[in-house]
């Protein structure tokens, strides 16, 4: 091997060497430290990085697409104000049919081949406690759930409006909601009803209203 090429190779097993001791003594120091420390001071510790997981993975859920956000470039609607009683009152875009509203079991049917839009009359049932950015319809010859949302998240209904006469314009589908979603609304269900929350054990199948506007009717107490 020439003199020039074994002076490099050398030079290199001592620089890899060099590095070696730099990270062994890194390790050993770094031991050391923790050996320094007090019980007290390492269950601190430990509590510490815990609770930064804890943190960390309730910001991944939080930030879970629930379906529950406005559309891009549309801006997230505003708490209503409670309806008094007798009051009647428009939420979000004005109605674009014309046409009587029909009933929440013949736009069920309808549904079966096209989505809509609908125009429909039934009765609120349970509403949303946190921002009334959510209902549920109760309806003669209707038992399987049906949940309205508000379209591009962009407008939300007042939190008392359970039991109160509804027009609603928009689509309609039969959705298969994810286990997690599904979960999501039953702990919403929960808190609007005051009922024990309902364990969801798998995916569930359902129909959605996707509301552009409504028009809500408070009876009188």
């Amino acid at each position: 091997m020439p003199a020039a090429l074994k002076y490099l190779f050398i030079l290199t097993i001592c620089a890899f060497a060099a590095v070696g001791c730099k990270s062994n003594a890194d390790d050993i120091a770094a031991f050391e430290k923790a050996q320094q420390t007090t019980p007290a001071e390492r269950e601190a510790a430990a509590n510490a990085e815990a609770q930064a997981d804890e943190k960390a993975e309730k910001a991944d859920e939080k930030s879970d697409d629930l379906g529950d956000k406005p559309a891009e470039g549309v801006k997230e609607g505003e708490q209503a104000a409670d309806l008094a009683p007798g009051e009647q009152r428009h939420f979000g875009a004005p109605f674009a049919l014309e046409t009587e509203p029909m009933t929440l079991a013949a736009a069920l049917e309808a549904s079966k081949n096209s989505e809509g839009p609908y125009k429909v009359e039934a009765t609120v049932e349970k509403v949303c406690q946190v921002k009334g950015c959510w209902f549920t319809l109760s309806a003669d010859d209707v038992e399987i759930p049906i949940r309205v949302r508000m379209k591009d998240y962009a407008f939300f209904v007042s939190k008392n409006a359970d039991g109160a006469k509804a027009v609603l314009e928009g689509t309609l589908t039969r959705k298969v909601i994810e286990q997690k979603l599904a979960q999501h609304f039953a702990e919403d269900e929960a808190k609007a009803s005051g009922e024990a929350v309902r364990e969801v054990s798998g995916d569930e199948e359902t129909f959605e209203f996707m509301a552009s506007g409504l028009e809500l009717t408070k009876l009188p107490s």
